[in-house]
């Protein structure tokens, strides 16, 4: 159990985060375990890690953990793999992860430096919760910028992220020399909405790649959605080569 609490003052943890790459087989950030809170009742909250130069190790690793913010403070997440040539190097990894803010703003920026396949700027995962409650924005971008296969800019199944007064925004870009990559890719239930005033808009791009490059790609047993006043807009862009390369893709 491990809780890093401020009442009114600001929370910053770096992990190698801002700097060049140190050698090393290790997460830049890693809050793992249903008991670790970082929280604070009227500051800002900041997350920012590498991981080991080398190696595929995840840059801002939050798995079980809870990171929340109440009144305006705002909740900034920014997190780069490391830049080995294994598969599955995650800028942020949000694994059954809890994150939220009430009026402040909620950043999530992820970069994937990875050079093999399955990389992911940003992966929300495993029923993991990403929201704002009150007037709060929500921003989520990821970018996976060196890989080769199934590249993935931003990444949600099984979870969700929400505003309700706030908008919400998620940005994806899918870099490799291969193919199947997705700039936003939405899938395996997730939801992904805004209940209240807020709009929702998702753009995804894959500037280069082959066979079945989409820009934005929405499973049909995910939600997507604006439920009251907001306006809701998809922007898709593929630039592959191959066949199957789509814009938006809504799969059925």
């Amino acid at each position: 159990t491990g809780n890093i609490t401020s009442e009114a003052g600001d929370i910053a943890i770096y992990g190698n985060g801002g700097g060049v790459y140190q050698t090393g087989t290790f997460d830049g950030v890693c809050l793992s375990g249903s008991g670790v809170n970082v929280n604070t009742s009227g500051g800002n909250i900041t997350i920012d890690g590498r991981g080991g130069g080398g190696s595929i190790n995840i840059g801002v690793n939050i798995t079980s953990a809870k990171v929340a913010t109440t009144g305006s403070g705002a909740v900034a997440i920014t997190g780069v793999s490391g830049n080995g040539i294994n598969v599955n190097a995650f800028g942020i990894l949000t694994n059954g992860a809890c994150i939220t803010t009430l009026n402040g703003a909620l950043t999530i920026n992820g970069t994937s430096c990875g050079t093999g396949s399955y990389n992911r700027g940003v992966l929300i995962a495993n029923r993991s919760n990403i929201s704002s409650t009150g007037s709060g924005n929500v921003t989520i971008t990821g970018t996976a910028a060196n890989g080769s296969d199934k590249a993935r800019g931003v990444e949600i199944g099984f979870s969700s992220a929400n505003t309700s007064n706030g908008s919400l925004t998620i940005i994806g870009t899918a870099s490799g020399t291969g193919g199947t990559h997705k700039g936003v890719n939405i899938y395996n239930s997730a939801n992904v909405s805004s209940t209240g005033s807020g709009n929702v808009t998702i753009t995804g791009t894959v500037p280069n790649g082959l066979n079945t490059s989409r820009g934005v790609e929405i499973n049909s047993a995910a939600n997507v959605s604006s439920t009251s006043s907001g306006n809701l807009m998809i922007n898709g862009t593929s630039c592959g080569t191959g066949s199957s390369s789509i814009g938006v893709y809504l799969n059925s």
